[in-house]
């Protein structure tokens, strides 16, 4: 009887995750594009409460429905990448690792997934970068056309090289937000896996708190043997070193960002509960105050505002 039960409650999770599953992309390519990066989550909780036989069948019922509703060959590329980006969360949890590590780890496999897709894209003849690049100029192209009737003259003109240098600029980035796309995601789908299972009374579920999030102490020395690198490759003439300056500094803020974000989080904690200190957090980030989470976190870094060792980072 007690084993009835327990098949019940494994079959009764298996139809509500991928129930969610399906309803969160359908939701995402009608209504709410940015709901698909938290599908993930959806499989994690699956596959940490019930295990990897569960997890392997939420995506096989995820493919055959996107096969009824959609097209069976995007369902299959998209449960296939929603299982392989989900088994890092769940051996780090099973191997109880720190969240530093876990998010590591789950970046390196977006990163591999992102990579593989760029791959079997340009093996079917089509450049991903140079795709976007010619989809913002052709865009820019019809903009600036709709004001050739204004009476503007140079100011146009003036208009298109700026909107043009600052398309060139962001393919420049492209590397650095994919990379940066990734830790988000990973840190996003981490959290709220975590928060759904304990809300599930998933008891022995673990999570480090978010605002004792901090940079390893040598990141410092890291980002000064990076700046230097960049230098050394200017001063030889490398053909690529103001993109390889843009992409690392621009990876630098974020991660400096968000240990800032952890900081200002730490201390409104102190006197708001949790809901009240993300809403303050959100309307901060929304805000074009946003940058000043930067340089909290390297001053952070640097003096340790929170006067105790809240993690020693990428161990």
């Amino acid at each position: 009887m007690f084993m009835n039960m327990t098949d019940k409650y494994k079959i009764r999770d298996l139809i509500l995750f991928s129930m969610l599953s399906i309803l969160f992309y359908l939701l995402s390519i009608n209504c709410f594009p940015l709901i698909v990066f938290v599908i993930p989550s959806l499989f994690i909780v699956l596959g940490i409460k019930r295990g990897y036989t569960f997890l392997l069948l939420e995506g096989l019922i995820f493919i055959l429905a996107m096969g009824l509703l959609k097209n069976f060959y995007e369902g299959l590329a998209l449960g296939g990448l929603l299982i392989i980006s989900s088994l890092p969360f769940i051996y780090s949890y099973k191997k109880n690792l720190s969240t530093n590590k876990t998010l590591f780890v789950s970046t390196i496999v977006f990163l591999l997934l992102t990579l593989l897709l760029t791959f079997l894209y340009s093996k079917n003849g089509i450049d991903l970068v140079e795709s976007i690049e010619n989809m913002l100029l052709d865009s820019i192209n019809k903009n600036i056309e709709l004001l050739n009737g204004v009476d503007l003259g140079l100011e146009i003109d003036k208009l298109h090289d700026y909107l043009s240098s600052s398309v060139k600029i962001l393919m420049a980035l492209i590397p650095s937000i994919i990379l940066v796309s990734s830790i988000f995601i990973s840190l996003i789908n981490y959290y709220l896996s975590f928060i759904i299972l304990n809300f599930m009374g998933f008891g022995t579920a673990r999570i480090d708190k978010f605002e004792f999030f901090k940079l390893d102490k040598d990141f410092l020395k890291g980002v000064f043997i990076c700046m230097l690198g960049c230098l050394i490759f200017d001063l030889t003439g490398f053909q690529y070193s103001l993109e390889l300056f843009l992409n690392l500094s621009f990876i630098f803020v974020f991660l400096f960002g968000l240990q800032g974000v952890a900081v200002v989080y730490f201390f409104l904690r102190k006197r708001l509960r949790s809901l009240g200190a993300g809403i303050i957090i959100f309307i901060l980030l929304i805000m074009p105050l946003r940058s000043m989470f930067t340089l909290f976190g390297l001053l952070d870094q640097l003096f340790n505002f929170r006067f105790r060792n809240i993690g020693k980072g990428l161990k």
